[in-house]
């Protein structure tokens, strides 16, 4: 979930046949929008839905990729009942819920100043603003640290620190 950015719901409705390996990228049909959405993924998320693919095959033959320990299709309050019960195991006294990956995804992307038109194409907002409202304190903070690394002024600078050292 943090590589797709998919909401929990999206991801275990998740089928063998959404996940195009030669394209690194998973295809999400369980949308919020009822759009479906096409997102790249890693090769280390490509490796591990593979090997996840295979054990399952191998045990149910499911069409679902998440599954139950019994064979049956994962789902998201199953999936969120077990994520608490992990923590608690743990001993994770955080507050941790599945849209969290979205959120810290989203984020890391930006701070990487990753495009905000291509985030709102990865997370299906019909609406730039939306995803503009939701990053907006990133924004602002990606914008203010660009602006220091960037700015005309340092360039400036830069090139009247040379030309006093070449005097």
């Amino acid at each position: 979930m943090l590589d797709t950015l998919g909401r929990v719901e999206e991801t275990v409705y998740l089928k063998k046949q959404d996940v195009d390996f030669e394209k690194r990228s998973i295809t999400f049909q369980n949308t919020k929008s009822k759009k479906f959405r096409i997102v790249p993924v890693s090769i280390k998320t490509t490796q591990l839905l593979q090997e996840l693919i295979a054990d399952n095959e191998e045990l149910f033959g499911s069409e679902y990729i998440f599954l139950t320990n019994d064979g049956n299709r994962l789902r998201p309050s199953t999936f969120r009942a077990y994520l608490e019960k992990v923590l608690k195991n743990t001993g994770i006294n955080k507050r941790f819920h599945p849209h969290l990956c979205r959120h810290t995804g989203s984020e890391m992307f930006l701070r990487q100043s990753g495009n905000i038109r291509v985030l709102q194409q990865l997370l299906g907002h019909s609406e730039l603003s939306i995803t503009a409202k939701v990053y907006a304190h990133v924004l602002d903070t990606t914008i203010r640290d660009e602006h220091k690394k960037y700015s005309a002024i340092n360039l400036i600078e830069h090139h009247k620190e040379k030309i006093v050292k070449w005097k």
